[in-house]
């Protein structure tokens, strides 16, 4: 026992002593029944913290709930067989394939397991040395009756061989003419400097270290590693010199493509903690925030902030032209001043969505921390997202309708759950925080249902955040601030260009090189990854 908690211990027994030689032993009582609810209370949520972090430790990540998992912890609040049973009202089901149909039930309702489909066919535009195997000239006449048999196709057999990468010199010898007659005259071959060229590297370079870093998460000095063992030995401060040179040339268009992700109908913003050093603090590592924002036309973009401040976050935001989807960061509340004079919240309550994802999560949690009242708010989400699941990609005006005839009534029923709990939860406990921020966002999550072209979470932009959280255990900080916009101009481009299926390292090859080679300002619209992609035919000029 600690001293303090010694001390603690004292005082309470010489107040009980004195409650008692005043005759106030009710009084007494009620005061440690009192302090033993606290204890109990502070012991539950203790025990739901260590549940939490244990399982954020050693279990799986995944949110997902089973339906019997759900239907059972529903019985036990009462709710009949087929209640507990109930989906939600769907779409008419689809037809089920004939070939599949045998594999997908038998006579008692249990599972089949499913037959394996087979290997992933090979892309066809893979690289292929064929081989043609002909049948031996012994073997190639009947047996029965000696006709040479004609051919009915080839049994093909596949085997995958990789190709380490390679580092190719360019190698220009210039012409050297002299006069060895007089002396008095030389000359040389002019150079015909390759565009997209910065010191000893060519825009290949660049784009590969830009590509590398934010597709798969590698910094500059393991991709220097990299190139060593290709037989390239070069610094890591050369390396970082090309990155940085890659970043401010693309930096325009990262600009142009974020002000088109801004005038989408819906824009979805989310955030992830980005570590960079303070040179004036002698290196010290601080937290700073790269945010995203992406829109149903396939694109996202990034930038950075050096605090979590609404200040900081404020500027950008004021370019969303419609709806902002986001979650209950209190940023988004604050009232600023902006750029127009007027004084008002950073995102406008009128046109802020709320994220269904992020009311579940919390509910998920309580429950998984043993709190099974959490179950029936749980099970109303199952069955949302099912009725979601009927409608993804359906044209919106459809969606809007089966949304207002069938997802609408379960809103409703959450929201009456929310209401009729309140101050029924002791305020320490996970379901009580998980109702309470329900609550505060039930407007802005009802208002996801009032329009096909609105998703009812944030999950689209939580996606494209994966890939810069994955990256950060790898680079462990930006550098210096100036490396937080420069990583968030790669993140726009490359993971603009994933989104959209576009050939990333072929598509940063030919920017760099129009960059470098003095591309018009007044035509730099043409170099962002959609317009780049339907210049090329692989994009539809509507998407």
């Amino acid at each position: 026992m600690t001293p303090r908690i010694q001390a603690e211990m004292a005082g309470l027994r010489k107040e009980m002593d004195r409650l008692l030689e005043r005759g106030e032993a009710t009084r007494a009582v009620d005061v440690l029944f009192d302090l033993l609810e606290q204890a109990h209370a502070e012991t539950e949520r203790v025990g739901q913290t260590a549940k939490h972090y244990a399982r954020l430790y050693f279990g799986r990540k995944s949110e997902r709930l089973s339906k019997n998992d759900l239907a059972q912890l529903l019985l036990a609040f009462g709710a009949t067989e087929a209640e507990a049973n109930a989906d939600a009202p769907l779409l008419p089901t689809p037809e089920v394939p004939s070939e599949l149909k045998d594999d997908a039930q038998n006579g008692d309702g249990a599972s089949k397991k499913r037959k394996h489909p087979g290997r992933t066919p090979l892309d066809p535009a893979l690289e292929r040395d064929v081989t043609e195997t002909r049948v031996p000239v012994p073997e190639r006449a009947c047996v029965r009756c000696g006709s040479e048999m004609s051919a009915l196709g080839h049994q093909t057999h596949e085997r995958v061989e990789y190709v380490s990468a390679k580092i190719v010199v360019h190698e220009e010898r210039r012409e050297k003419l002299g006069c060895k007659a007089c002396r008095g005259d030389a000359v040389t071959a002019p150079r015909t400097r390759a565009p997209g060229v910065v010191g000893r590297a060519d825009a290949s370079v660049l784009a590969h270290l830009v590509e590398a870093k934010c597709d798969d998460a590698q910094p500059i000095q393991r991709q220097a590693d990299q190139f060593s063992r290709l037989g390239w030995r070069v610094s890591n401060n050369t390396l970082y010199g090309y990155w940085k040179h890659a970043c401010e040339m693309l930096e325009p268009v990262a600009a142009l493509t974020q002000s088109l992700v801004f005038g989408g109908k819906v824009v979805g913003v989310d955030d992830t903690h980005v570590d960079f050093l303070e040179p004036k603090k002698g290196g010290r590592k601080k937290r700073g925030h790269l945010w995203a924002a992406a829109n149903k036309g396939g694109m996202i973009a990034y930038w950075f902030t050096e605090s979590w401040r609404a200040e900081d976050v404020a500027a950008t935001l004021a370019a969303a032209e419609h709806f902002v989807q986001v979650d209950d960061y209190k940023g988004y509340s604050a009232v600023l001043e902006r750029a127009d004079g007027s004084v008002g919240p950073v995102v406008d309550p009128e046109r802020r969505l709320g994220c269904g994802m992020h009311i579940r999560r919390r509910f998920e949690q309580a429950l998984r921390s043993g709190d099974r009242r959490a179950a029936i708010p749980m099970d109303l989400f199952r069955r949302i997202y099912a009725i979601e699941d009927t409608i993804r990609g359906a044209p919106p005006d459809e969606r809007l309708e089966v949304r207002q005839v069938h997802s609408i009534p379960l809103v409703e029923e959450f929201d009456d759950w929310v209401q009729r709990h309140e101050e029924r939860f002791r305020p320490t406990e996970l379901l009580e925080r998980a109702r309470g921020y329900a609550g505060h966002q039930g407007t802005y999550f009802r208002r996801c249902f009032t329009d096909g072209d609105f998703e009812i979470d944030n999950g689209d932009i939580e996606r494209g955040m994966r890939r810069p959280a994955m990256g950060r255990r790898n680079w462990l900080f930006t550098g210096a601030s100036t490396g937080g916009p420069r990583l968030a101009v790669a993140f726009t481009l490359v993971g603009s260009s994933r989104r959209l299926g576009l050939p990333t390292r072929e598509y940063l090859i030919d920017v760099l090189l129009k960059l470098e080679a003095g591309w018009p300002a007044r035509r730099a619209l043409e170099l962002t990854p959609i317009e780049w992609g339907r210049a090329r035919g692989l994009l539809p000029s509507g998407r």
